[in-house]
């Protein structure tokens, strides 16, 4: 029951403006990354429960054409641990800024 409620409230992103001057995409392990996974979870928490750490982070695929890189994770929050997946894409590759989805 927890992983349904849980898919169902986290599919939300965040934006977040690159303070690097890259042109790549942060990586699944990033501070800015992951500090995005943390303030999705926290904004979903009275449903999933508090953040307290993602462990285990991996890349597992980066689609060069489209920019959109694939992670996994195993979030652990007040209810338990969870694995998730998350992408990370541009917004607006020009300025900077990406976005990071859990679903």
């Amino acid at each position: 029951m927890f992983k349904t409620m849980f898919i169902k409230s986290i599919s939300i992103s965040a934006i977040m403006l690159l303070t690097a001057c890259s042109n790549s995409l942060p990586s699944c392990k990033s501070v800015e990354a992951t500090n995005l996974v943390e303030q999705i979870v926290k904004r979903s928490s009275y449903r999933v429960g508090n953040f307290i750490e993602l462990n285990e982070i991996e890349e597992v695929g980066f689609n060069k054409t489209s920019e959109i890189r694939l992670c996994f994770a195993e979030l652990i929050t007040t209810h338990g641990v969870e694995d998730i997946n998350y992408s990370i894409r541009w917004q607006n590759k020009e300025t900077q800024e990406f976005y990071v989805e859990i679903r």
